[in-house]
């Protein structure tokens, strides 16, 4: 049951972003008509402000899963595993979500080596990990702290809270939310 829970929330933020990419003035211009005249001003710096705060947020995140593809590709490599370019390209686009993808990416390169070596298999899952771990706590904090000026711990301490409160559906949404929190 938990599962499909969590699949059918994560479609409904599929849906809910298809329909909010689709036409965002309709949605913003809607939300601003919830206050009153005298404050719909404001409100719209409020939404530009995170407009651009998000704007900043997301190329961190293009900046963070390149620093995770290129200490991926560069393990890998050393390891003398194939398809080096592929898996790093994989590990690129899964690092979009945080700590859940790109231990999904590690999946098929383990897969490969674990055909010729069950320890060639282990090298790369220790690899994956020690290149997760340095992209948790060292790369996403410090690229964050500078894209949009949030102190590494209080992220780390966010995605802790929303994960234990909100569960883990949200703990994908974690950095993104503590930055509008912050706006």
């Amino acid at each position: 049951q938990g599962t499909l829970s969590a699949l059918l929330d994560i479609l409904l933020l599929v849906v809910f972003g298809e329909f909010l990419a689709a036409d965002p003035q309709l949605y913003r211009n809607g939300f601003v008509k919830l206050f009153p005249k005298s404050r719909r001003t404001r409100v719209k710096e409020v939404l530009d402000t995170i407009n651009g705060t998000l704007f900043r947020w997301f190329v961190g995140k293009i900046v963070d899963m390149f620093l995770t593809a290129i200490l991926t590709g560069i393990g890998l490599w050393l390891l003398d595993v194939p398809l080096v370019i592929t898996f790093a390209v994989i590990t690129f686009f899964l690092s979009f979500v945080p700590n859940i993808g790109p231990v999904i990416a590690a999946i098929p390169p383990i897969l490969v080596t674990l055909i010729d070596s069950p320890q060639q298999a282990l090298y790369v899952a220790l690899m994956f990990t020690v290149v997760q771990l340095f992209e948790t706590y060292f790369i996403t904090p410090n690229v964050q702290k500078r894209a949009i000026q949030m102190p590494p711990v209080l992220l780390l301490v966010i995605q802790i809270f929303f994960t234990i409160i909100l569960g883990t559906t949200i703990f994908l949404m974690a950095g993104n939310l503590t930055m509008k929190i912050m706006v």
